[in-house]
């Protein structure tokens, strides 16, 4: 009767939760109290990514206010930029993400790149990711499966500038180093993969 008891508290708590992120979720695409929304999302870890990414879905590649809000929300929530694409939840916080392994006795993965990740404007490996391997739904839903995901800006990332005259400024990233690394829930690296791979 007490397991029940307790199960019934569970269960009730998760729906309730899941009825909160909801309601942030939808404040968030609305504009109402954005900030207090997104980080009640971004706490929530990716219960509270897939719920903005249902709120979002009808407003997706919209070129107006709504579109570009929900855009930026999505990319402060998973702590990735193009986050529609890959709907994946990255940590920033090694102490976090470790604690979130040993909870779900998952093996974290580590991307090592120039730059912040949740810019545009990342060292060419990491675009790469984030543009064509994170996206494939086979990697995206082994990733989301079976790894905790954090990334770590190592430093800057070189920027080329370019004054096309008139007001007109280029601005473009160059060299492409990263690394992934995969560690176990006590930070112990035991795999490494350096440079670009794709889906395959």
């Amino acid at each position: 009767m007490k397991n029940m008891f307790i199960w019934c508290v569970l269960l009730l708590s998760s729906h309730l939760l899941a009825i909160d992120l909801q309601r942030a979720a939808e404040a968030v695409v609305v504009g109402r109290e954005t900030d207090t929304n997104i980080k009640l999302l971004r706490d929530a870890g990716p219960a509270g990514l897939d719920a903005l990414m249902t709120a979002a879905k009808p407003w997706l590649h919209r070129d107006d206010e709504v579109g570009r809000r929900t855009m930026t929300a999505l990319n402060e929530v998973a702590a990735q930029y193009d986050a529609y694409a890959s709907n994946l939840y990255w940590y920033t916080d090694l102490d976090a993400a470790l604690t979130e392994a040993k909870r779900l006795h998952r093996p974290v993965l580590a991307l090592h790149l120039l730059g912040d990740f949740r810019s545009a404007h990342t060292c060419a490996n990491s675009r790469f990711f984030r543009t064509m391997l994170y996206p494939d739904p086979k990697v995206q839903t082994f990733l989301r499966k079976h790894f905790i995901l954090y990334w770590r800006n190592v430093r800057d990332v070189p920027q080329l500038t370019i004054d096309l005259g008139e007001g007109r400024v280029l601005k473009h990233t160059f060299t492409g180093n990263s690394v992934h690394y995969i560690l176990d829930s006590n930070g112990k690296v035991f795999d490494a993969l350096p440079g670009v791979y794709g889906p395959g």
